[in-house]
């Protein structure tokens, strides 16, 4: 019948009976009206069956039927029209469906030939169980209420017959029907409390009993009708069984089950197979086996015999290790179990049918029970006045029932498979329809003791009929997957083979469903741009789970060799066919798809990216497990991952903007965060905060995913890490720009301003730790180029907003140095006093402390702070910072006031330090750099001995030590460029002619200079302009001679001529490189101060050499000095007694009016 066409079916294949039998009676028989349909079937399809096979002339002129007879290229063009699309041929015989189809007429949804859906009285027994089993299912059959309760006096369990220990509470009672229990075997217990509370409300006789079981179950089955009304009309519309037909169905099964309740009997044997000894408990029998010593796999093959009067009742295993000692004898006293529990099996009586030899695990009775192991039992069962089996087993009917509910739903469903949608996905291969059907199929499942893999394996049979549904592919592969899983648990005697093999499905059945569904497969994807077109979400995602299928599909035939064996033994062994084989298909597939992605990759942006991310790694899984080992490809590098070169680029641009606006999401979220405190560390024993972490776990995922890639090339390799690199620059440049940009504000808040610090130097930190991950060294140049440079800007970021926190504190710095200033200024007294030397010393120190308190409070509170909440590194660049800070304002608060301020100086008097006051300091700055030394926890020692900071206000104490006339040498010998503005910005020009003579006996200089004339003169007066030369010799020793000369002025003349000549005699303790000439023109007032109009300085070094020099000078509106300069002229500021010391600041410091030279 597998290869003949089959009639139409009409209601569902029931034959609708005369009106006058359309009502039900119980006492019809059913079988007698399905008879007669069956009978007027037979004769149709008798009729049609001559029709065809009746003898046929065939005209030979024109090679076709004649007139009126048969013809079967007419069936055959027909039924080409009509057969199913090929995908959804394979549960049929393959050698009828595949000579037959024709791939340009694809028929989707056409339901193939199932036995089940035609067969009538199939169809009709299995509806009227699926009315009993909703009627009176056994998920709610007669479950037991349970409380806790107490014992008034000693009590056993009624399922393991231990005493209920305790002194209250010491088990479970039912309220219903009054059964006492331990709490952990009250799941043993049987379903029979409707006949337990029978017994214990009915005195009088087992018929009172009995017709009070009837009453409650006729109850509970009103309210499951009235309850769940849906399905029975799902049911009967599934059936196709009209409402009058459904209403006496429903009748008789109702009074089948009252009737079947007092009547059920059956014989059961059972025959053990398992560990030390077993006992077998039905109801209140029990049995057990002979105890095997030492041996953990024994066998007995020993058979017991139960009779079972109620459809509740259980089977109950249980394995027991026998234990013969006074602590078990006396155990044994109390609890009746002498013997430790090894695992138990419980079995209901009313799934068993006919024979059955099956291995069940042995589970454990509580969660202290120690359970492992499985038992192997052959269970037999004969009922009594039973008839159930006669049509077909109840994994036949289970079948039936699942495949006309499954093409009723396609067929409602427009052709489609209903994908019922499931909240927990850890059981959803277990859902096949939605809630009505699958409510329809769990309760005759477990009526009728139908496993779960056995409905598994029925609905795959199903889906395989609908193959073109969407969506139907991804329910398949996760259908097998779970299936494959299910056998794969092996156990020591049993391989997952021989599990399959024992299988209710059918092994045979199964591998041909995958055989056929395999093949069928195969041709779609050898033309998947037409099967599976781009242009529609639904197949492309159908085109993925296809490729899981065969995978799937490849996997569950692995696990079944032996069906293969005897193919593969056939090659020849020299010829190794599956390399050939798999080296040409990884050559078309290459082709094919180098061919595609590179036609989809020509647009600027490429869509769908992320699923051509994941096709890589299918492809790189498919190459690394069957084609990576094959001897063509083991010497050469893969070329597929530049394949997909485009489309890694495109991810890690895309990867680099997300990071970014990751990185601000973070940054914004640390700086806003829920307590309103700005950049919280993490916790108490950290010193940064979230956003920093954060952005590194971002890239971290971003680079597993490339280390996932596990790029052969490496070439290409070293391009995504340089790109990667990239990425990682812009993110945490970014983020040093972000802390940057608004430190300022920040400064204020101690906390705020340190965990910023933290964040970018954890960021280096991170970033070393990213670099190793990445493969250090080894990482390309280019790569490491880029972190190297990263890792320094960011240094260098940590450097500029350490400045600028250090900055921030000068104002409080400035105070407490103006603090220190006064009261230093008020320590008086010789530094030499005569006395104790030990006595000096200490009076020094405390004198010092006393100076120096200002500062060294504004330090004590400050560092101890920064060592609390930096980081190591962080805490020394701030030291540095606050170091370089502290110091030099000291020397110009201090030590060197500046030079805008000497004019008020000559107003207060006389600021000059004593020598005291600079011993005073020097010790103070020994307990400075106790503060930033830290007993090493600090700056270290020798980093702050050779600071400039502290070398420069070291030499200015010394300098205060120093004579006038060892300042000026010192000045003159060191300030070799005084007239470098006047290069750039001249004011005029002076003739002079300069000439030195030393005295051979005295050793007196003698200095002649000769003013000629000059000329371009400019300036702008609006009264007489009255130029003159004034001459000034600059030196030491200089205190009691001749120091200044200056010539007649000329009458409103720019080019004046002077030709005058002056002399100056030198000392002779100095050689003439410690003198110079320092040269004025002015404009002659007689009413007011003359006023400067350039200067030109003449280092007498320069005519020493030569002896006599005549040339041009340049006038310069300033003089130009460096650092030691100023710092000497600061000093010799504050001796405004000292006349020499006067005059020198007043010639070095003077400039031209309108001049735009600064002076620090």
């Amino acid at each position: 019948n597998g290869t003949e066409p089959h009639p139409p079916i009409t209601n569902g294949g029931l034959s609708t009976p005369p009106e006058t039998e359309r009502e039900i009676i119980p006492d019809e028989n059913p079988k007698v009206i399905s008879e007669s349909r069956s009978k007027k079937l037979v004769e149709m399809w008798r009729m049609a069956a001559d029709k065809v096979t009746r003898p046929k002339n065939v005209n030979p002129a024109n090679n076709g039927p004649r007139n009126g007879e048969f013809s079967w290229v007419s069936v055959l063009a027909d039924a080409t029209k009509v057969l199913p699309d090929n995908r959804d041929m394979f549960i049929k015989d393959v050698n009828i469906a595949l000579p037959l189809i024709n791939r340009s007429h694809r028929t989707a949804g056409t339901v193939p030939h199932q036995p089940s859906i035609n067969n009538s009285d199939l169809k009709l027994r299995v509806y009227k169980k699926t009315l009993q089993a909703l009627l009176y299912p056994i998920s709610n059959s007669s479950p037991h209420v349970f409380e806790k309760w107490s014992a008034s006096g000693p009590t056993y369990c009624c399922e393991c017959t231990g005493l209920l220990w305790g002194i209250r509470k010491q088990g479970m009672k039912c309220k219903a029907c009054g059964v006492k229990c331990h709490e952990k075997c009250m799941n043993l217990l049987n379903d029979d409390c409707l006949q337990r509370a029978a017994i214990k409300s009915n005195k009088r006789g087992s018929r009172d009993r009995s017709q009070q079981v009837r009453q409650d179950m006729a109850k509970r089955m009103d309210d499951q009708e009235s309850s769940n009304i849906e399905l029975f009309h799902l049911v009967r519309d599934v059936f196709n069984i009209e409402n009058k037909l459904h209403v006496g169905y429903l009748k008789h099964v109702r009074q089948s089950i009252l009737d079947g309740t007092s009547k059920w009997s059956a014989k059961i044997k059972t025959k053990g197979l398992s560990d030390p000894y077993v006992t077998v408990q039905v109801g209140k029998t029990k049995k057990r086996t002979e105890t095997v010593q030492q041996n953990l796999n024994p066998e007995w093959n020993e058979e017991f015999v139960f009779d079972c009067n109620n459809a509740s009742d259980r089977i109950k295993v249980r394995v027991w290790d026998e234990d013969d000692d006074f602590k078990s004898r006396i155990k044994s006293t109390f609890s009746r179990e002498a013997d430790d529990f090894l695992g138990q099996a419980i079995i209901d009586v009313r799934t068993l049918n006919g024979q059955m030899d099956v291995w069940y695990n042995l589970e454990k009775r509580t969660e202290k029970s120690l359970v492992s192991g499985s038992i192997r039992l052959v269970i037999s069962i004969d009922k009594a006045n039973d008839n159930e089996e006669s049509v077909a087993p109840y994994h036949q009917q289970y079948t039936c029932l699942h495949e006309n509910l499954f093409y009723y739903l396609c067929e409602k469903n427009s052709g489609k498979v209903p994908i019922p949608t499931v909240s927990s996905t850890e059981d959803s291969w277990k859902v096949y329809f939605p809630k009505e059907g699958q409510e329809i199929l769990r309760e005759f499942a477990m009526s009728f003791g139908i496993e779960e893999i056995y409905q598994a394996m029925t609905h795959f049979s199903c889906l395989t009929t609908r193959l073109t549904s969407p969506g139907v592919p991804a329910v398949m592969s996760s259908l097998l997957a779970n299936i494959n899983a299910y056998y794969a648990h092996t156990t020591d005697s049993h391989n997952a083979s021989d599990r399959f093999a024992a299988a209710n499905f059918g092994k045979d059945k199964f591998v041909k469903i995958l055989d056929q569904l395999h093949n069928v497969l195969r041709i779609d994807m050898c033309s998947y741009r037409t099967s599976f077109p781009s242009s529609s979400p639904e197949k492309l995602a159908d085109l993925k789970a296809t490729v899981d299928l065969l995978t799937s599909i490849t996997f569950f035939r692995m696990k079944d060799k032996n069906c293969y064996t005897s193919v593969l033994s056939q090659f020849p062994s020299e010829l190794n066919v599956g390399h050939l084989s798999a080296e040409l298909s990884w050559t078309y597939l290459a082709q094919d798809m180098r061919g595609f992605l590179a036609e989809h990759a020509q647009g600027a942006i490429i869509e769908n990216n992320n699923e051509f991310i994941k096709l890589q790694f299918k492809v790189k899984w498919l190459y690394d497990n069957y084609f990576k080992d094959i001897p063509a490809f083991k010497s050469i590098i893969p070329e597929y991952p530049s394949w997909f070169e485009p489309y890694v680029m495109q991810w890690l641009h895309e990867n680099e903007e997300a990071s970014r606006e990751f990185m601000y999401g973070a940054f914004n979220r640390d700086e806003n965060n829920e307590e309103n405190a700005e950049f919280q560390p993490l916790s108490d024993r950290s010193q940064f905060s979230s956003s920093v972490v954060d952005i590194f776990c971002s890239l971290t995922q971003s680079y597993e995913i490339i280390k996932k890639l596990e790029c052969p090339d490496p070439v290409l390799l070293g391009k995504y890490m340089e790109r990667f690199c990239r990425t990682i620059s812009s993110v945490l440049l970014g983020y040093a720009a972000c802390i940057s940009r608004d430190f300022k504000k920040y400064c204020s808040t101690e906390k705020t301003a340190c965990t910023l610090m933290n964040n970018i130097h954890q960021a280096t930190v991170q970033l070393e730790k990213l670099f190793l991950a990445m493969g250090g060294e080894s990482l390309g140049q280019e790569p490491k180029k880029i972190l190297t440079e990263l890792q320094n800007r960011l240094k260098e970021t940590i450097t500029q907003i350490s400045s600028i926190f250090a900055d921030s504190h000068e104002p409080t710095v400035h105070q407490a140095l103006l603090k220190l200033s006064a009261i230093l200024s008020t320590v008086k007294g010789a530094a030499n006093v005569p006395g104790n030397a030990a006595t000096i010393g200490r009076q020094s120190q405390e004198d010092s402390y006393h100076v120096m308190g200002p500062l060294l409070e504004f330090l004590d509170s400050h560092l101890n702070s920064y060592h609390q909440k930096c980081d190591k590194n962080i805490l020394k660049r701030i030291l540095k910072e606050l170091w370089r800070l502290v110091l030099s304002k000291m020397e110009r608060v201090v030590v060197l006031p500046p030079l805008s301020d000497v004019k008020e100086i000559t107003r207060e008097g006389s600021k000059n330090l004593s020598p005291k006051q600079c011993f005073i300091l020097e010790i103070g700055l020994k307990n400075i750099l106790k503060y930033f030394h830290a007993s090493g926890t600090g700056l270290k020692k020798n980093y702050l001995e050779k600071s400039v900071e502290l070398q420069s206000l070291r030499y200015a104490l010394s300098l205060y030590t120093q004579t006038t006339d060892t300042l000026i040498k010192t000045f003159v010998e060191s300030q070799t460029a005084q007239d470098r503005y006047g290069l750039d910005d001249c004011v005029g020009e002076l003739n002079l002619q300069v000439e030195l003579f030393t005295h051979p006996g005295t050793g007196e200089h003698k200095v002649t200079v000769k003013v000629v004339e000059a000329t371009g003169l400019l300036w702008q007066s609006a009264n007489m302009f009255r130029p003159f030369i004034e001459i000034n010799v600059i030196g030491p020793h200089l205190h009691d001679r001749k120091r200044r000369q200056s010539t007649r002025s000329k009458s409103n003349n720019w080019d004046p001529k002077f030709n005058e000549i002056f002399y100056f005699i030198l000392s002779n303790e100095d050689d003439p490189y410690s003198f110079e000439l320092h040269i004025c023109a002015r404009d002659y007032c007689f009413t007011r101060q003359n006023q400067l109009v350039g200067m030109c300085v003449i280092q007498l070094r320069e005519i020493a050499d030569v002896g006599s020099r005549s040339c041009w000078w340049p006038l310069s509106r300033a003089v130009f000095m460096d650092e030691t300069g100023r710092t000497i002229l600061r000093i010799l500021s504050q001796r405004m007694h000292d006349e020499v010391a006067r005059e020198f600041v007043s010639l070095k410091s003077e400039c031209r009016p309108g001049n735009n030279v600064v002076r620090n």
